[in-house]
């Protein structure tokens, strides 16, 4: 059940917010997967610096576009769920629809699907290691 002030779940399609989670999801994971090639890969420039510093560096990255997304228009409206563990449980606790609940489940998977082949690691995009 929703709390005093709280708005109860809508039933419905919400297409706006599942398209923002889908997009806010996939840009977190590109760059995320990206900071792990940039400080990780076979290729980068930065491995002659301490692995502790690139550990640090990766989260930093990580950390810091996470937050971003979050306070940015496209993780206000979506509600900025990178784990589906968040979803399910708004949905245990009557914060969200069935639909949405499945919805958001879904595009998680397919964002990280994209995110992954986007990734340089991948071998997919422009500037890729060879």
């Amino acid at each position: 059940m929703s709390q005093p002030g709280e708005w109860p779940p809508q039933p419905g399609l919400h297409l706006a917010e599942w398209s923002c989670e889908l997009l806010g999801t996939a840009l977190l994971l590109l760059e995320g997967l990206s900071a792990v090639c940039l400080d990780f890969g076979p290729h980068s420039s930065l491995r002659g610096l301490m692995s502790s510093f690139r550990l640090l560096l990766t989260g930093l990255l990580f950390a810091g576009t996470g937050s971003l997304l979050a306070i940015s228009p496209l993780g206000r409206r979506s509600g900025a769920h990178l784990n589906p563990v968040v979803t399910l449980a708004f949905w245990l606790s009557a914060r969200c629809t069935r639909m949405t609940s499945l919805a958001t489940s879904a595009r998680s998977c397919w964002a990280r699907s994209w995110a992954r082949l986007l990734s340089p690691g991948s071998g997919l995009v422009i500037g890729s290691p060879t």
